[in-house]
């Protein structure tokens, strides 16, 4: 199912953009360089998705493979202020290499996927 899902996402950007409840993640250019894939087990501490990036990284795709919601954001977010990524869910984002996002969960350790495209 996830290898399923993550080939619809690279088929949508390689299209132009993910749509995602009828917002559209456009993509600037073509990825031609290099895709990483990562696995980050996310708990109540911020860990980095992904802890290293790709160089010259363009895209990023996080996708939460767990049972329990996450949030998303910056090095110091919380459950309270991050952004929700909900259970079974890709969030499909253009995301320079110097940019960091960061993931927590509510939940005990959390299954999330990361593929970044450069």
């Amino acid at each position: 199912m996830v290898i399923e899902h993550t080939q619809d996402i690279l088929r949508r950007v390689a299209l132009g953009g993910y749509i995602a409840d009828k917002q559209l993640f456009a993509v600037g250019d073509w990825l031609g360089k290099a895709l990483k894939s990562t696995s980050v087990s996310v708990g109540s501490t911020p860990v980095a998705l992904p802890p290293t990036s790709l160089g010259g990284r363009r895209l990023v795709v996080i996708y939460n493979y767990s049972d329990f919601d996450i949030y998303l954001g910056d090095s110091t977010v919380t459950i309270e202020n991050g952004l929700p990524l909900p259970a079974s869910t890709p969030l499909c984002i253009n995301l320079d290499e110097k940019l960091s996002i960061y993931g927590v969960a509510g939940a005990t350790s959390c299954d999330v996927r990361v593929l970044e495209g450069s």
